[in-house]
């Protein structure tokens, strides 16, 4: 079943690659689209594949006509994208979808990392291998190298987990 909300973005994507087949006739209604409350998206330049670092080089804005579900879908500050990384293929002129990207992974699978358990009454601090790989706030499992036994715990910081569940 497909949604207004998709709906509505494949509007705006038909939008953009008619702005761009056509020429600047188009060019010109679309700054027509701005007059009458076009909004402003962060599109790619260039195609930017699965992995690639995103940086501000690569992005370019075009100017959509779009309801509230496609803007809180999309990127409308090239900022909010500075140092993510492609999820899948950013084709260019196409808006950047909030699910096409994610964070820098600052733990690998493998990496040794600490782990820290605190309570009011006790702290530990264990060595341990991320099973997963994740970015600052995530939720990864890590295993402890010296029990073996598998551990729920959130990223801190590039090298210390904390323990969130067994």
């Amino acid at each position: 079943m497909i949604s207004s909300g998709d709906l509505a973005l494949a509007a705006a994507v038909f939008l953009i690659t008619s702005a761009i087949i056509g020429g600047p006739g188009l060019a010109r209604s679309a700054e027509r689209e701005a007059e009458r409350g076009g909004i402003e998206v962060v599109v790619p330049q260039v195609a930017i594949y699965p992995g690639d670092k995103i940086r501000e080089g690569l992005l370019t804005t075009k100017i959509i006509r779009a309801n509230d579900a496609v803007l809180l879908a999309v990127f409308t500050s090239s900022a909010d994208l500075a140092g993510r990384v492609a999820r899948r293929t950013l084709v260019p002129g196409q808006p950047i979808t909030k699910d096409a990207v994610r964070a820098i992974h600052v733990v690998m699978q493998g990496q040794r990392v600490a782990i820290r358990f605190q309570s009011q009454s006790i702290s530990i601090v264990m060595t341990g291998a991320a099973v997963q790989p994740g970015s600052v706030g995530d939720v990864i499992s890590v295993r402890n190298t010296d029990t073996g036994r598998l551990v729920r715990a959130r990223i801190i910081d590039a090298g210390t987990l904390t323990v969130v569940g067994p």
